[in-house]
């Protein structure tokens, strides 16, 4: 770790870095999960050492193991790939992995790391990473999104197109998933499709000078967001005062609290007051994990309740208190039965609420 003032000097140098290279896509946030990993892969091994960007990346992984996808994707990139620490500076010609558990942030001339609620069931989250960068460095982004199931991203890279960033989807008949590349077509206005090694080519080209758009970046309300240092802290600010949107009658499976449905561009959320968000997908399949979990648990009770039941069965018969252990025999069958109701649900394959969509 470096001392304060090396680090507010860091700060300010990379700033000034970036400044004098305001008309050059200087960042990319790659996005991906499911079948990520190879292509991200793939695309680094294309790229030159001295690459003039910085690079952030987000696959979705467990949050309970330790990740190497920095030494996995390290060792066919000729760039540097590190797994970077809460204010560290970026720099040029390097790839930032987000670890496990924790959001990659980017705050201007600083990566933060944070703690924050999960997005679409995940930290880090796609959607976070994208948003930061949209707010901190604006047009100077390269938006990203490789292979993945669902709809992962999508809003993130609304947020980097309504900026004035770049972006840029894989292929879907390339990907081994094809769902976040397609969720990304049907509601971002995407620049460019391309096979991996198309992006590559694409990137080393925009990352070169381009005319500046001379548009102001950002809607009003963007601009408003990008001040709020909450968004840098947690990678969103939940639900703005005023609580965007419409309430629904349901309530957040990691929380608990009221969610609301916000629409941007006919692509839906449901958010919490606190943050977490999920797309209609991803809120089912929290449900169907709750739904699961929940039978599991019935399932447990009602045995326990069949053992006690025929206890006191037992120890009815033992004191004579013959009509009291029948009553007693009667309840533990009918719990036997609604115990071997649930168990051939949970066991049926008709009845799996939770099968991940491979699309």
């Amino acid at each position: 770790m470096c001392s304060i003032a090396q680090f507010t000097n860091n700060v300010e140098a990379t700033a000034l870095l970036y400044d004098d290279r305001m008309d050059k896509r200087t960042i990319i946030v790659i996005g991906a999960s499911a079948g990520g990993i190879e292509a991200i892969r793939q695309f680094l091994q294309l790229l030159p050492a001295d690459l003039d960007a910085s690079l952030f990346v987000v696959v979705h992984l467990s949050p309970q193991t330790p990740s190497y996808l920095a030494r996995v994707l390290q060792r066919n990139s000729l760039i540097r790939v590190v797994c970077p620490g809460d204010g560290d500076v970026p720099e040029k010609s390097t790839v930032y992995v987000a670890p496990a558990n924790r959001h990659l942030l980017l705050k201007p001339g600083v990566i933060r790391l944070g703690s924050g609620p999960r997005e679409n069931r995940s930290r880090p989250s796609v959607d976070a990473l994208f948003r930061t960068a949209a707010f901190a460095y604006q047009e100077r982004v390269i938006g990203i999104i490789f292979s993945g199931a669902l709809n992962d991203g999508t809003a993130g890279l609304m947020t980097i197109k309504s900026f004035g960033g770049v972006a840029i989807v894989q292929d879907p008949e390339e990907a081994s998933f094809s769902g976040m590349p397609k969720s990304a077509l049907e509601f971002v206005q995407v620049d460019y499709v391309l096979p991996i090694v198309g992006i590559a080519k694409k990137v080393i080209e925009l990352t070169k000078d381009h005319e500046k758009d001379q548009s102001d970046p950002g809607s009003e309300q963007h601009r408003k967001e990008a001040k709020n240092t909450q968004i840098y802290q947690t990678g969103n600010d939940g639900l703005r005062s005023g609580m965007d949107g419409e309430q629904v009658p349901l309530t957040c499976p990691e929380c608990g609290g009221s969610l609301w449905q916000t629409e941007t561009n006919r692509f839906k959320e449901f958010k919490c007051h606190v943050g977490h968000s999920f797309t209609a997908e991803t809120l089912l399949q929290e449900q169907a994990d709750a739904i699961d979990a929940q039978f599991w648990k019935n399932l447990r009770q009602l045995e326990e309740n069949v053992w006690l039941r025929r206890k006191l069965a037992d120890w009815a018969r033992t004191d004579n208190r013959v009509p009291d252990a029948q009553n007693q025999e009667k309840l533990a069958h009918v719990a036997e039965l609604q115990a071997e109701s649930i168990r051939q649900a949970l066991l049926s394959d008709v009845n799996r609420l939770d099968e991940p969509s491979t699309d």
